[in-house]
């Protein structure tokens, strides 16, 4: 579980992430059948996080989802 007080979570609280979602949403849909094989997606806002904090903050992946 994530703390209350980490970045994520705070993060999380602040962004506008209905707009967001709505700006970003049609890049991110299937040009293709979709097969029902697999993991179903995961939200945009779990996708878009962790790239704004790679960018914002000059990480790397590993750093990103680093406890």
């Amino acid at each position: 579980m994530i703390g209350l007080c980490h970045l994520l979570s705070v993060f999380v609280s602040w962004m506008p992430w209905q707009e967001i979602e709505t700006q970003v949403a049609h890049l991110f849909v299937h040009k293709t059948k979709a097969s029902q094989a697999g993991r179903p997606r995961i939200p945009l806002q779990g996708m878009i996080s962790p790239l704004y904090l790679k960018h914002a903050f000059n990480e790397s992946d590993e750093g990103v989802v680093e406890c």
